[in-house]
């Protein structure tokens, strides 16, 4: 899905800009007039990326101090990872790219019913029945 989200003039240079699409919350970040988003809450406690600093291409988080490079969502430091979206922009418009929301489940077809069971024929050959002789 395309989502505009921004423009870029409303990035600063110097830290992020948080939006959300859907319920989902966006880090953008401006670094050498290019634009990057990542998830915008840091995976180590919470706290908003966008609120952190940048150090070249480095956001750091304004917690505890983590990094993540705005450009792969990766920490250098730490090992971890945040994710991260394509971006597109046109003239001045920031559009973020996430997944489609999943697809429906297609519906099963409905069942077929099965044939009613037929009662087993009466066994023609078979001989009467005989009553067990009566105690005397």
């Amino acid at each position: 899905m395309r989502t505009e989200v921004a423009k870029v003039s409303e990035i600063p240079d110097d830290r992020g800009l948080r939006v959300q699409i859907d319920k989902k919350f966006i880090a953008l970040f401006k670094v050498e007039d290019k634009v990057y988003a990542i998830n915008a809450i840091c995976p180590h406690a919470g706290a908003f990326l966008d609120m952190g600093w940048l150090d070249e291409h480095a956001v750091i988080c304004p917690l505890h101090g983590w990094d993540f490079d705005v450009r792969t969502g990766e920490s250098p430091s730490f090992g971890i990872k945040t994710g991260c979206f394509e971006v597109d922009v046109e003239e001045d418009a920031v559009f973020v790219i996430t997944e489609d929301p999943s697809p429906p489940e297609e519906e099963a077809p409905p069942e077929e019913e099965a044939p009613p069971e037929e009662e087993a024929p009466p066994e023609e050959d078979a001989p009467p029945e005989e009553d067990a002789p009566a105690a005397g």
